[in-house]
């Protein structure tokens, strides 16, 4: 367990701080002693600190290590930054009100009262904020409470984009993501401040890909950076002793660095028609794409097994691979239809004059990840639901929202009664995990289920019979901001420039899914009866969507 240090691990905590000092790490410029941070402040005892500091290294640093555990303990933390200490103890006093002590028992403090306290540290951490701006600090520690603030942010907070693009400019100043192999050999304390630094540099590139996927952010980090481009090899170069956590992040940089490269291929061509990808080109890139996409992570799965993660190491990776899958192959539908609405050699394919989007094997691969995110998100443990991140928990509604879609005209897709059923029922279980997973009444589990839970309302299960055999795409009319325009027997939306849905939820779904917009569905993060007032989580573009 990572708490307060002794004496032993005081004397050789300061020798390490010296060795990363040596390579970049200043010392915060507020932060030479222990004062203005929430203990001296008197927000919470030592003991309540030290259990908040424990909760992050354990629940939320071991998936995006921004802290390095071989070199931070508590008390090093606190003595480097208040700034960093602060900050993590904003994200983790949260949880107060159900923390677990050191010695056993829960924590006693009245829910209103944690949160109370919580405010209190927020508004801390967002003057340590203001005042590292005024004063332009230049420190790792800055780097790192930055990136948690804002991977980690408020509700109302929606400045998170601004700060992140601040914390990468500033590492890329101090170098994080240097790559020297040409350099003279490193004492073992040396190694581990870069390795160190290297790792926070990886952590980043994953946040800057996710705040690209859900608020169209530019990729300030590239993947083709050298660093990123070769992080299989710097995982094999790493000591055994944070080999899992190295595992994690290494293969959530490879997962987001083929993202990145697949989608930039499946996005349209901006010079000319003569650059478009033909039919048979996109054929081969399905498959090569899901081949791609099994074998890697078959591949990554086997790695974490051997740095000794558990079989409930795996489901998280699974749900990542799966989110990112579905994404790819809805480009992929994306550019056959818009592909079927400017050719008409597909009004003369199939029998019947149509195409089928349930013909296409980037159609099933859909299904099957959509599915895979959902069954994964029920089988998570509690633990891991109640400090999940809002990326996580997203795509359980990225997967929802496909699924419920393709519902409104089952016809189309080939869906029976019992199929649509199933669908509901599967999306009201992942509801239930993330209702009895929620810390209080108001957290982010608790909104992800009650978002979920209204979805399925919109949806109800009829006889086959009953349905509607219409070709338009699966969306109710108070649904689509625009009518489809329709190209022989297949209908698509009239633009595919710019779609509500796909600007907030960050996957590609404009042509699949048609313009939907977010903003009509407000109502389903309103409160039920009886639940105090959810306004902060009900502007989707900025808040309800945001980290």
């Amino acid at each position: 367990m990572v708490g307060p240090a002794d004496t032993d691990e005081a004397d050789e905590s300061e020798e390490e701080v010296d060795g990363f000092r040596r390579y970049g790490g200043e010392m915060d410029a507020r932060g030479g002693g222990s004062e203005n941070d929430p203990i001296t402040a008197g927000f919470i005892s030592k003991t309540e600190a030290a259990a908040l500091f424990d909760l992050y290294v354990h629940q939320f640093n071991s998936w995006m290590p921004v802290l390095d555990p071989t070199i931070d303990s508590m008390e090093s933390v606190r003595q480097r930054s208040p700034f960093l200490f602060t900050a993590i103890m904003c994200i983790t006093s949260r949880y107060l009100s159900v923390l677990p002590l050191p010695s056993g028992s829960r924590h006693s403090a009245h829910p209103e009262s944690a949160l109370s306290v919580h405010q209190q540290i927020v508004v801390l951490a967002r003057d340590h904020l203001t005042w590292a701006f005024a004063e332009a600090t230049s420190a790792i520690e800055v780097v790192q409470a930055m990136a948690i603030m804002c991977l980690w942010k408020e509700p109302d907070d929606d400045r998170a984009g601004f700060y992140f693009n601040r914390a990468v400019t500033l590492a890329m100043e101090l170098g994080l993501g240097k790559v020297d192999y040409n350099s003279e050999p490193l004492t073992g304390q040396e190694l581990l401040a870069v390795r160190s630094r290297q790792r926070l540099w990886l952590s980043l590139f994953s946040v800057n890909s996710i705040f690209h996927m859900q608020f169209r952010q530019p990729m300030m980090i590239s993947h083709l950076d050298p660093l990123v481009a070769t992080v299989q090899h710097w995982l094999r170069r790493g000591p055994a002793r944070t080999q899992l956590t190295d595992t994690f992040i290494a293969f959530s940089v490879d997962l987001r660095r083929r993202y990145l490269t697949y989608s930039d291929m499946l996005r349209p061509a901006q010079t000319s028609a003569a650059d478009e990808i033909s039919a048979l080109s996109l054929s081969v890139l399905t498959r090569t794409i899901n081949d791609d996409w099994d074998m890697s992570l078959n591949a990554w799965l086997a790695d974490i097994a051997a740095a000794g993660g558990a079989s409930k190491n795996a489901i998280k990776p699974r749900i990542w691979s799966s989110a990112m899958r579905l994404s790819l192959n809805t480009m992929l539908l994306n550019r056959i239809t818009r592909m079927a609405s400017d050719n008409d050699a597909y009004e003369h394919g199939p029998p019947g004059g149509k195409m089928a989007i349930s013909s296409q094997p980037a159609f099933h691969h859909c299904l099957n990840a959509a599915t895979t995110v959902l069954d994964s998100m029920a089988s998570l443990a509690r633990e891991q639901l109640t400090y999940a991140s809002d990326t996580l928990l997203h795509f359980a509604l990225y997967a929802a929202t496909f699924l419920l879609q393709l519902c409104r005209n089952p016809s189309q897709y080939r869906f029976e009664s019992f199929d649509v059923a199933h669908t509901r029922g599967l999306i009201l279980q992942v509801a239930d995990a993330l209702q009895n997973a929620s810390a209080y009444h108001t957290d982010s589990p608790a909104l992800h289920a009650r978002c979920l839970r209204r979805l399925c309302r919109t949806i109800e299960v009829v006889p086959r019979g009953e349905q509607s055999h219409s070709a338009a795409m699966p969306l109710a009319p108070s649904w689509v901001t625009q009518p489809p325009q329709t190209m022989g027997t297949f209908s698509a939306p009239t633009s595919f420039d710019k779609s509500p849905l796909d600007a907030t939820l960050g996957l590609d779904l404009d042509a699949l899914l048609g313009t939907t917009s977010w903003t009509g569905l407000e109502s389903l993060w309103q409160p039920d009866s009886g639940v105090s007032d959810l306004s902060a989580y009900t502007q989707p573009a900025q808040q309800m969507w945001a980290l």
